[in-house]
């Protein structure tokens, strides 16, 4: 009998030790970093306090939040980290921010937050067909749904008069990371299809049309997989979050602020702009990197005679008179030459086409990549010339949506940095190896040496340079290593590099986002916490 209790005994205690651990996150042996996937709602309304769930994981507690901007969110959880109470500043500009969410363990990927200036409602189900329709009672109205299954479709109807201009926009794919390729159609009474779009701004459609008779609308939407697969079905999941923009009223699909004649012209694209008194909506774009400190100008008229460095707007929406430039070279001078569409939102396909003096075709550039419509390449100049550059669309087609923004300097040797991902984690006396890509450009060749800034004191660091012709010409391992650690530790860093012989060329390391091609140069570390003995 005592044999037997003493037995009972040890393995209580195990057990008992084992719970322990585990309902104690802060042990450091069982805890869970956060795996936040998304918000629901994905975006709010400036000047609202809104409560958002969080989807996924959040991990042990306690979690903490960090936004890319404190002006624009003021952010606290509930006590069970499922929700965040977000504060959205009355001036806040539409636009997307970011979210991350951290604990001693580790963090989540950045998570994107729209902030727009339009009310918004969340969907209601069922609203499969017609007869379901979630009815939108007032325009503009931002809807934030997700289709959760295969095979769902949503549908919203909407109250419309004679004359006006109905615009239905999504947000998915392109600044959500919603997996979805998303469909739009506009329906009438008896549902017939009076309008569709797949494709507009990438993945995420966008229609608008011209109302004839006064009457209630539908507006129905579905998805395919942003990466196809063998399925035939309409897609959908729990991660197939949507914002879909409905509007009668103005709807900006591009601005850009440019000099022409020596004067500040606001260059603006959309419907219902004359509406000057109505609730604005607009396409979102995420904020673009950019080493162009050159004023964006806009000739008027043609041949435009340019002087390096130069960086132009221009909008392929007449045939009589295409864009063309006119630039006076020396014999091996090299030039460095971008024209931006793609990355803008513009439906532009470009063609940049060289010519001489006496009309000689010289050079022609078309795309980066095969998923890359952009052009950015460098040249160089066979003869003391000037030459004339000639902006045109791949397909011959012309439009407002066609514009594009046109560089043209001299090629300088620069480089480019990257990461895999934009957060990591560091465990006490286990160097954490981070690798760097480097991308030579222009003829660069010197010695490249890396910092990291953000680090408290300890946290080191160390690095070899990258050099020219060498192993370390393209990549370049960065080591992190903690000693006499008792605490975790969280926070933004950054990664650098500049030339050996020039710390103030500094070029700071970029990691993806879920986003398609849009990187961040703020990157994350997590000092882990050390395991309890």
């Amino acid at each position: 009998m005592i044999y037997l209790s003493m037995t009972y005994l040890r393995v209580l205690f195990v057990c008992s030790g084992f719970l322990t651990l585990f309902l104690n996150p802060t042990s450091g042996i069982l805890a869970q970093s956060p795996a936040v996937t998304g918000l629901f709602p994905s975006g709010g309304q400036s000047g609202t306090k809104c409560v958002v769930k969080l989807q996924g994981k959040p991990g042990s507690l306690p979690l903490s939040i960090w936004v890319a901007d404190d002006e624009l969110l003021q952010a606290e959880l509930n006590d069970t980290a499922t929700e965040l109470i977000l504060n959205i500043a009355e001036e806040a500009a539409p636009q997307l921010t970011w979210i991350r969410f951290y604990n001693a363990s580790g963090s989540s990927d950045l998570i994107p937050f729209l902030i727009s200036k339009l009310p918004q409602v969340e969907e209601k189900e069922p609203n499969q067909s017609i007869s379901e329709a979630h009815q939108i009672e007032t325009l503009p109205q931002i809807v934030e749904g997700v289709l959760s299954k295969s095979g769902e479709v949503d549908t919203f109807a909407v109250t419309l008069n004679a004359g006006e201009t109905f615009i239905a926009s999504l947000d998915a794919h392109g600044l959500l990371g919603s997996p979805m390729d998303g469909v739009l159609q506009l329906l009438d009474h008896r549902g017939f299809v009076l309008a569709q779009n797949d494709d507009d701004h990438g993945f995420d459609p966008l229609l608008n049309f011209m109302i004839n008779e006064t009457g209630t609308y539908y507006v129905r939407l579905f998805g395919f997989p942003s990466t196809p697969n063998s399925t035939i079905n309409y897609a959908g999941g729990a991660d197939y979050h949507y914002r879909l923009t409905l509007t009668n009223q103005a709807f900006v699909a591009y601005q850009f602020s440019v000099q022409s004649n020596q004067s500040t012209v606001n260059k603006v694209e959309g419907w219902n702009l004359e509406r000057t008194n109505s609730k604005l909506a607009q396409l979102i774009r995420p904020q673009l990197a950019s080493d162009s400190k050159q004023p964006l100008n806009y000739p008027e008229t043609f041949p435009a005679t340019l002087s390096l460095p130069e960086s132009i707007f221009g909008v392929i929406d007449k045939t009589d008179a295409p864009p063309h430039y006119q630039v006076t070279l020396k014999k091996g001078e090299i030039i460095r030459l971008q024209v931006l569409s793609q990355s803008l939102g513009s439906f532009l396909d470009p063609v940049l086409t060289i010519k001489d003096s006496s009309g000689k075709l010289i050079k022609e550039f078309d795309d980066i990549a095969k998923t890359n419509f952009d052009i950015d390449t460098a040249w160089t100049a066979p003869l003391d010339e000037t030459y004339t550059f000639l902006i045109s669309d791949r397909y011959q087609s012309i439009g407002p949506r066609k514009f594009y923004q046109f560089r043209i300097e001299q090629d300088q040797p620069r480089f480019r940095l990257s990461v895999s991902e934009n957060h990591f984690s560091l465990t006490p006396e286990k160097p954490l190896e981070v690798s760097i890509n480097v991308e030579r450009l222009g003829g660069f060749e010197m010695p490249i040496t890396f910092s990291v800034d953000g680090l408290p004191d300890n946290i080191t660091y160390e690095s070899i340079p990258s050099e020219h012709k060498q192993k370390t010409e393209k990549k370049v391992t960065l080591k992190l290593l903690a000693a006499n650690v008792t605490t975790s530790w969280n926070g933004p860093i950054q990664i650098s590099g500049h030339p050996e012989a020039d710390e103030s060329k500094r070029v700071l390391a970029v990691g993806p986002t879920k986003l398609p091609d849009v990187t961040t140069n703020q990157l994350w570390l997590t000092l882990v916490e050390p395991a309890s003995n």
